[in-house]
């Protein structure tokens, strides 16, 4: 399945003559895809155009027609400072800043955040072939191939989704220069469907478990595991577009998908239908994820625009999934307590307290099922397992305490979320059971 980083169409550059003469066409005409996790090498004579054409590449330089894609959006449509920051360019002639070594790599812009340890500085060197003892030492007193390998260096430690290199072994000598492409090479390592197809085994042995116990799983399993493929390859099909378009219209109509999805799930896990029970999921669900995920877009993440799919789309499906699910937990734990300790609310009532006083301890029960799952969540992640979007993070080439801030602002959203949408469902559900004139509506139960 094609998925390209860059897709170039059409591409030219021409340069405007000077005193008189004539335009100077540097690109004419040309058009190239690389896929996601390939190389893509370009040979031709010197003043053939390779540089100009990576300088287009991030807009370093406009091209005078033609169109260029990256991650399936039109680089004129992006920030160039966003685009630069995902497809870095390391330049034929190195350049070093004043300052060391340690000065040189730590160089970023202030907006930009990420790991910058002496252990990640050691590591980005060691990479290239240079000593960590280099970081001290004065930029300027490097070698022509030193610095080369201090700007490559600098360029991976902003964990760039694309790598321009304008002949970036050039002043290197035969070992460290395929020391340099050994290490770009690793950066482009992606599972292949043949590994995908070796993974299916571990079906197979679920499968073997199943017949030799008698349980009977094996049709479910197979439905289950083709399911898993067509659907989320269908998913990631419909979110490449998405992300390709970026139009916060298309961005609002998967919420809205998503949110309608969650509320189904929630109201169909409860073990007795409620009337209205959409009606308060859809309200639930809306101000939880709503309120949570303005906070973390706007806030936290800061993300520009607010409509940037690929970061409000799976951060609202995290927060949506913890908000169903608490719904859906404390939904049921009440819907119990209420069958329960029905004489419980009733004799509460009769005393004279009012419908909300005498379901209050069932509501807090209901809460405390809902959220309690997190909250151990939150006692022991890191220590039991690593979560999953750290854990792709890390999969990913991101560093691991790059991926640790964000996963602890995707465990507290997540924290924040289920205690919404939890405490709204409860309570809204709650007076469903209940009449104006303070009666417990039995038949309900």
């Amino acid at each position: 399945m094609s998925d390209p980083i860059f897709e170039v169409e059409h591409l030219a550059l021409v340069y405007p003559g000077r005193r008189g003469q004539p335009m100077a066409p540097i690109l004419k005409d040309v058009s190239f895809t690389v896929e996601r996790g390939r190389a893509l090498t370009l040979v031709g004579p010197s003043g053939s155009g390779k540089s100009s054409l990576l300088r287009c590449l991030n807009r370093l330089e406009e091209p005078t027609a033609g169109t260029v894609r990256f991650d399936g959006r039109d680089i004129q449509a992006l920030d160039p400072r966003r685009l630069r920051r995902g497809a870095a360019l390391v330049m034929q002639t190195p350049v070093v800043f004043e300052g060391t070594v340690r000065d040189n790599l730590r160089l970023r812009p202030a907006d930009v955040d990420g790991d910058l340890s002496e252990v990640r500085l050691g590591q980005a060197l060691a990479d290239v072939g240079l000593e960590g003892e280099l970081l001290d030492r004065d930029a300027a007193t490097l070698s022509g191939g030193e610095k080369q390998r201090v700007t490559i260096a600098r360029a991976l430690l902003g964990d760039p989704r694309a790598l321009l290199l304008d002949e970036p072994t050039s002043a290197l000598d035969p070992p460290n220069a395929a020391l340099v492409v050994e290490t770009v090479s690793r950066l482009r390592e992606a599972l292949t469907l043949w590994q995908l197809a070796l993974a299916l085994l571990l079906v197979a042995a679920v499968a073997i478990v199943s017949i030799r116990q008698a349980l009977g799983l094996e049709r479910d399993l197979l439905l289950g595991s083709i399911r898993t493929i067509v659907q989320l390859y269908g998913v990631g099909l419909i979110l490449a577009a998405v992300f390709a378009a970026a139009r916060w219209y298309w961005v609002v109509l998967i919420l809205v998908v998503m949110t309608g999805v969650a509320t189904h799930a929630a109201v169909s896990r409860l073990p007795k239908p409620i009337p209205g029970a959409y009606r308060i999921a859809v309200v639930s669900l809306f101000v939880s994820t709503g309120v949570t995920l303005a906070y973390v877009i706007g806030v936290v993440v800061q993300v520009r625009p607010w409509y940037e799919p690929q970061y409000i789309i799976p951060i609202a499906g995290m927060i949506l999934g913890s908000s169903m699910t608490s719904a859906a937990l404390a939904g049921d734990r009440l819907q119990g307590e209420l069958r329960v300790r029905a004489a419980e609310v009733e004799t509460r009532l009769a005393l004279g307290f009012s419908g909300r006083e005498a379901v209050q301890p069932l509501v807090r029960s209901a809460l405390r099922a809902a959220m309690i799952p997190v909250v151990n969540g939150m006692m022991t992640v890191g220590l039991v397992q690593l979560p999953g979007m750290m854990t792709g993070q890390i999969l990913a080439g991101s560093s691991p305490l790059l991926a640790i801030r964000y996963q602890i602002v995707v465990v507290f959203m997540q924290a924040a979320a289920t205690a919404l949408a939890s405490l709204f469902f409860v309570r809204l559900i709650a007076g469903r059971y209940l009449t104006p004139a303070h009666q417990l509506r039995r038949y309900l139960l």
